[in-house]
């Protein structure tokens, strides 16, 4: 009597959730999008992925953009990527110190957290780059900044009565803005965000204009 063998298969769909990196094996059809992002990457140093809700823009960064530059699809002189992956949720600057921070292997606590946002507030990106110091002496290392679901920042910053939660909101725009623009370090900013969502921006002073340069509009 022969010994029966029995194979497990693993679903490649994960549902409702966006892929993520390691599952970039599942996640096919999207090969020519994913060129475009590398080259709008590529030229701007910023790319903001929009499209409805549902349309595979946290998938089509995370499992087909990611793994691509960490494959070296990029060319630049550093070959190697940090990826930092984060949502404005209910506090951008602290999320995004935070972010940073663990991309680069640096635990924070509240008050070195604290320290870093008063760093922030009187040195603005250059405290960032400062936080990201480890990777200077690094000369083949580059960043890539991820953040997911942008539009969380309109809610934070637009449907409250307070103009605190504005100033926060755009000095986290401008930050993000001033990390593409600078060449001290190579970091790369993505977004996604909801396309019912784009005439948001204008409240916030240069990102209508970084969008307009380089902006993908995923396809259904």
């Amino acid at each position: 009597m022969m010994a029966s063998t029995s194979n497990t298969l693993q679903n490649p769909f994960v549902g409702l959730r966006p892929y993520n990196s390691e599952e970039s094996i599942y996640f096919f059809g999207r090969g020519e999008q994913t060129k475009r992002l590398l080259g709008l990457l590529h030229a701007h140093h910023f790319v903001a992925v929009v499209g409805s809700s549902g349309s595979g823009k946290s998938s089509l960064v995370r499992a087909g953009l990611i793994p691509q530059l960490e494959a070296g699809f990029l060319v630049q002189d550093r070959d190697r990527w940090q990826i930092a992956i984060m949502k404005p949720g209910e506090a951008p600057l602290q999320n995004l110190v935070r972010c940073l921070a663990d991309s680069v292997g640096r635990q924070l606590s509240a008050d070195d957290a604290a320290a870093w946002l008063d760093q922030i507030q009187e040195f603005g990106a250059q405290a960032l780059l400062e936080l990201l110091a480890p990777l200077q002496a690094s000369k083949d290392t580059n960043v890539l900044l991820l953040v997911d679901q942008f539009e969380e920042l309109f809610r934070f910053a637009l449907e409250r009565d307070d103009h605190r939660y504005l100033e926060q909101a755009q000095a986290f725009v401008g930050l993000l803005l001033r990390l593409s623009e600078q060449r001290q370090l190579p970091v790369f900013v993505c977004l996604t965000m909801r396309s019912d969502f784009l005439g948001d921006c204008d409240a916030f002073y240069g990102l209508p204009e970084a969008i307009n340069r380089s902006q993908f509009l995923v396809p259904r």
